[in-house]
């Protein structure tokens, strides 16, 4: 589950729901009084439950949400397809809300993205990573989309070693954007705390 705050009465939270059966896939929105669902409609992909006696499905999980204002929420996260079999793999998610209806987003390659930070701009960070076991230098992005949809990676910097970023923060007023995270070394791991520049 996650959270993202406009003001105390425009909060929205993403996470489980059990009676869908399948995935972490509810939006949920408090306007001060109760909290509510709120359908995303055809921006993600429909959950499709494994049936009793096997076969196909597929799961929508979304890992975090960031609303920056009443008419700009985002939420992310992966949907996973299993033939029932042998077969699996998992996709990439994106949303966003105006204010009145849900738009999936397009996103490009095969990473997983996990957590959102605003730009200060109008676009977001997301921290991701390509594989759901463990990262590599090479397979753990922070992926900027610009305002105007267009999509870069940024290098994370680690001396050479495994790094990923666990969360992210822009600091309030600025484009300074800020990441916790870990390390890995062949013999260790340490907590990090990573600055974009």
């Amino acid at each position: 589950m996650s959270g993202s705050a406009v003001s105390a009465r425009d909060i929205w939270a993403v996470g489980s729901d059990r009676s869908t059966g399948c995935g972490d896939r509810t939006v949920a929105h408090y306007d001060g009084r109760s909290r509510r669902a709120v359908p995303t409609g055809d921006a993600l992909p429909p959950d499709v439950p494994q049936p009793d006696e096997g076969g196909p499905y597929q799961c929508v999980h979304l890992r975090d949400v960031l609303a920056t204002s009443r008419r700009d929420v985002w939420v992310t996260g992966s949907v996973y397809r299993s033939d029932g079999a042998d077969h699996s793999e998992e996709r990439p998610v994106l949303a966003h809300w105006d204010g009145r209806t849900w738009r999936g987003e397009d996103v490009p390659g095969r990473w997983l993205p996990e957590r959102l930070a605003s730009d200060g701009r109008g676009g977001l960070w997301i921290a991701g990573s390509d594989d759901p076991y463990g990262p590599t230098p090479e397979d753990t992005p922070l992926t900027h989309r610009a305002a105007d949809g267009t999509w870069r990676t940024a290098a994370i910097d680690a001396g050479g070693r495994t790094a990923r970023i666990r969360d992210l923060a822009l600091i309030p007023g600025t484009r300074s954007l800020w990441g916790v995270g870990r390390i890995v070394t062949p013999e260790e791991i340490d907590g990090a705390v990573y600055r974009y520049r």
